[in-house]
């Protein structure tokens, strides 16, 4: 049965990252604003309520991983104790890049992101949903106080990724995506004044 469950998700992932170089493919070939969820279903061969249904919004096809499953709330790396909150989003960071199958796609996805305000749209906003679960998660038993103080550590090592996702483009790749994200992080844990 767990064998079962095993073959299924990856058939899944397999689908979904189908769908996603479809859709990719069709973005570079006629643009991002010109291509439908109707045109990279047919083209991928597959319903488009599938595609709905495995990304949501058509945003969703570059700001979702589709070779990762289950959904990102489920994916988060559980913390460590008292886990610093820099170190435990460098464990999640480390986790997800180790994969070298996610850089070459990951520099389409980054290409988009910094260049398609739809998707920076729809990126900001599940970034402020997941500060908000994240936030609310780890001070669901403290005052409202130390929720503040969650959001804001949070939206501080967001804005760190984000800024070493926004060099890495400008620089065009020339540098480790791990390295960046690293060393920013390195940074922000030593505290930015210092």
């Amino acid at each position: 049965m767990a064998d079962d469950l095993g073959l299924r998700q990856r058939k899944r992932r397999a689908a979904m990252t189908h769908v996603q170089q479809v859709g990719l493919d069709l973005f570079d070939a006629h643009g991002f604003d010109a291509v439908t969820i109707e045109q990279v279903a047919q083209a991928a061969e597959v319903s488009p309520s599938s595609v709905y249904r495995y990304f949501g919004t058509k945003a969703g096809l570059i700001l979702v991983d589709a070779d990762r499953t289950p959904a990102p709330a489920a994916r988060r790396v559980p913390t460590r104790g008292d886990e610093h909150p820099v170190d435990l989003a460098r464990r999640a960071v480390r986790e997800y890049l180790g994969s070298q199958a996610v850089h070459t796609v990951s520099r389409r996805r980054v290409q988009y992101l910094m260049e398609v305000p739809a998707v920076q749209a729809e990126f900001s906003q599940r970034m402020i949903e997941w500060l908000h679960g994240t936030a609310s998660e780890e001070s669901a038993e403290r005052a409202s106080a130390a929720q503040f103080e969650a959001q804001t550590t949070w939206g501080a090592i967001f804005g760190t990724v984000l800024g070493a996702l926004t060099y890495w483009y400008s620089t065009d790749y020339a540098d480790p995506l791990l390295e960046l994200v690293d060393d920013g992080l390195d940074r922000l844990r030593r505290g930015l004044g210092a």
